[in-house]
């Protein structure tokens, strides 16, 4: 389970513990919508400076970041079967 939050960081939780794993860091602002790929290899996240980061799950780190947005990322989609990122 992940989560976003206000304090620019991502969480992963586990959910049979009830405990936070891991955070994971790197957006400058807060982080406000997660979208997970079909396979579970790739997070992508879209913060309120509007900045979206691909991370890789696998080794926990940020892979690319995107800033084609003016405005907050509000919402990320991932089509499997179109291997698309719709924000």
């Amino acid at each position: 389970l992940f989560s976003a939050s206000a304090d620019a960081s991502i969480r992963v939780w586990s959910t049979l513990e009830r405990t936070c794993l891991l955070t994971l860091q790197g957006h400058d602002a807060p982080v406000l919508s997660l979208a997970i790929d079909w396979i579970g290899h790739r997070l992508f996240s879209g913060a309120k400076d509007g900045a979206i980061f691909v991370w890789d799950l696998a080794g926990l780190r940020t892979i690319d970041t995107l800033h084609q947005h003016e405005s907050a990322v509000t919402a990320l989609h991932v089509d499997g079967a179109m291997m698309r990122l719709f924000s």
